[in-house]
């Protein structure tokens, strides 16, 4: 379906415009289709993109800093969705040996249903 007959708009100004108005969408078309798939495991898109960051490192710990560096959200409160996470038992938090104000952080073995999949 193309993207005038979906918004129930005529035409465009620009090509630019339109492109604008269809990365928008596309953007709210994916938001509202991940929302549903994590409707089930009790997870938000922001807990997502923190165990995916905690899988990539391969079961070695990472510190709450480098949560916040690679975050797609920039603007979410990283030490917040940790320690939801942390209460769901989806990620294991330890003292840092090195430095006692720094945290390490592991995700756990608890699997997320099919989340995998996303």
């Amino acid at each position: 379906m193309k993207l005038e007959e979906e918004i129930k708009q005529k035409s465009f100004k620009t090509p630019q415009h339109k492109l604008g108005v269809n990365i928008i969408y596309t953007h709210n078309w994916l938001v509202a289709h991940h929302q549903n798939i994590f409707k089930g495991s009790n997870l938000t898109m922001q807990q997502y993109n923190v165990l995916r960051i905690l899988r990539g490192q391969n079961s070695k710990p990472c510190s709450l800093k480098l949560i916040k560096e690679r975050m797609l959200d920039r603007m979410s409160d990283a030490s917040r969705i940790v320690d939801k996470l942390v209460a769901k038992k989806f990620v294991i938090r330890h003292q840092c040996t090195d430095d006692r104000r720094s945290v390490n952080l592991l995700i756990s073995e608890k699997r997320v249903g099919n989340i995998e999949k996303v």
